[in-house]
């Protein structure tokens, strides 16, 4: 684990301790073309863009100040950017659901705030606007203890403020700059995301047709993440059934199917002729439930191998490669990169012990 005070440059040193988890990542702005004539190559904004954005910004990569207890993640910005993000964000981490979020701040040049730690750790964390590792005079005073729901065991520490933001009380949690305004459900802290930023990018598309055919793809990815989701956190508890296992790979196949057809017979993006919220929603979808490669083990209790297993690039020719792309783009690789990496150390070392 990293200590102290030191620096490190995301673009020539990302440590692996990040993909695991991490207090505090800012999402600087940061703008990139992203069409059907160079879907893959970052394209700088220009001057005039920048200062249509609203507020001169640093165009310099983020990086990390690791601080004692507190990993505290700071953008590299200029001097002339408030200190003050468009949105906070607190969550469990590494999450790809929260991608959503900062791939679009990326793409539309909106400044994020990300708060959170390993889930293991979160149930010592008091969730807040202002969420912070719990002290032994918060636990006594049990004014914060609520029962955990889905994910969590045991009791949490949650504010007032926290659910009358949240009445879900659930992560992600995402927060206007002052902490008056929750917005839950990883899909809509997205969309927030997107409002908040720039209509030129076209991520929510340029009419009401496109934008309705792009919420279609973002319903359609709530089906598949239900089953999914308790796919894999029967996967983490070891309670994975074969029932659970089927209906998984139902959903898979379904959502799968589903995206490969809306690229044939060899459309770049999923809607229109550039990314668009409904590609980064599917990326993001795909790499959370890559994750059950990690529980080979509990999957062998069972029988089966992953889902993943089953030739999806055979099956799924364009959506896989739609996901290859995607995570190859700067925009989607400060987040994939790092953690498709660790995911492939850690499958490795399963495999060989």
């Amino acid at each position: 684990m990293l200590v102290g005070a030191d620096v490190v440059n995301f673009d020539s040193h990302r440590k692996e301790e990040l993909a695991e988890g991490h207090i505090g990542e800012r999402v600087t702005k940061r703008a990139y073309a992203l069409r059907v004539d160079n879907p893959v190559v970052l394209a700088e904004v220009t001057e005039r863009h920048r200062e249509s954005v609203g507020r001169a910004v640093g165009l310099r990569s983020f990086g990390v100040l690791v601080a004692g207890l507190w990993n505290m993640i700071a953008c590299s910005r200029s001097m002339e950017e408030p200190d003050m993000a468009d949105l906070r964000i607190f969550s469990y981490l590494p999450n790809p659901r929260i991608w959503k979020a900062t791939i679009a701040a990326r793409l539309c040049g909106v400044d994020i705030e990300i708060f959170g730690a390993p889930p293991r750790e979160l149930k010592d964390w008091l969730w807040d606007f202002d969420a912070r590792p719990l002290t032994q005079a918060d636990k006594a005073s049990g004014e914060y203890t609520r029962e955990a729901r889905t994910g969590f065991a045991g009791r949490l520490y949650k504010t007032d403020a926290f659910l009358e933001a949240h009445p879900f009380g659930t992560v992600p949690a995402a927060f206007s700059p002052d902490g008056a305004v929750g917005i839950f459900e990883s899909n809509s802290i997205m969309r927030a995301v997107v409002r908040l930023g720039h209509s030129e990018f076209g991520l929510y598309g340029n009419d009401p047709y496109t934008a309705s055919r792009i919420d279609s793809f973002l319903d359609a990815s709530l089906v598949f993440a239900r089953d999914s989701q308790v796919y894999l956190l029967s996967l983490a508890a070891k309670t994975v059934t074969r029932e659970i296992y089927d209906r998984a790979a139902q959903a898979f196949s379904s959502y799968m199917s589903g995206i490969d057809k809306s690229l044939a017979p060899n459309r770049v993006f999923i809607v229109s002729d550039r990314v668009t919220l409904a590609d980064i929603c599917f990326v993001c979808e795909y790499a959370l439930f890559s994750r059950e490669a990690e529980r080979r083990s509990a999957l062998a209790t069972l029988g089966v191998a992953p889902i993943t297993d089953d030739s999806p690039a055979t099956r799924f020719p364009r959506a896989t490669s739609h996901f290859e792309r995607l995570c190859a783009h700067e925009a989607f690789a400060a987040d994939l990169g790092p953690f498709l990496t660790a995911q492939r150390s850690r499958i490795e070392a399963s495999a060989s012990g």
